[in-house]
């Protein structure tokens, strides 16, 4: 999908990160502070740690396509669509530990399909794997 983008560049030290937020409009050195679940800022904003399941996938059964893959806790959504004609889907899932179990049946699928997470890519039981692109 189509989206604008920026990025940031930062230091990491035992306190935490300080990050230049000027691609953003922001200011150059904010300091956020490591707790063990995520980066936390002075003006309360938190960044949760995410799962590695977390990002961009393609699908080889549909090249033209697109997944993205969002989580907080053990809940996940899945954002997609099969071409760019095609009109976009969203799918519930649960995730634990490396395994996802996706509801496909808004896309006539079955409700508890359990994926597998190999640490670049998402593999499910007919063989497919979705590749992490980002």
């Amino acid at each position: 999908p189509e989206r604008p983008t920026w990025k940031l560049s930062g230091e990491v030290d035992c306190s935490g990160v300080l990050i230049d937020f000027r691609p953003k409009g922001g200011p150059p050195n904010l300091l956020g502070k490591f707790d063990g679940q995520g980066i936390t800022f002075p003006d309360g904003n938190r960044w949760p740690k995410t799962a590695g399941i977390v990002g961009e996938y393609s699908d080889p059964n549909h090249p033209e396509g697109f997944r993205v893959v969002t989580a907080l806790n053990d809940q996940a959504l899945i954002v997609g669509s099969d071409g760019p004609k095609e009109a976009q889907w969203k799918l519930a899932a649960k995730m634990d530990g490396d395994n996802v179990l996706i509801d496909f049946s808004p896309k006539g699928g079955p409700k508890d399909l359990l994926g597998k997470f190999d640490g670049s890519g998402i593999v499910f039981p007919d063989g497919n794997r979705w590749p992490k692109i980002n």
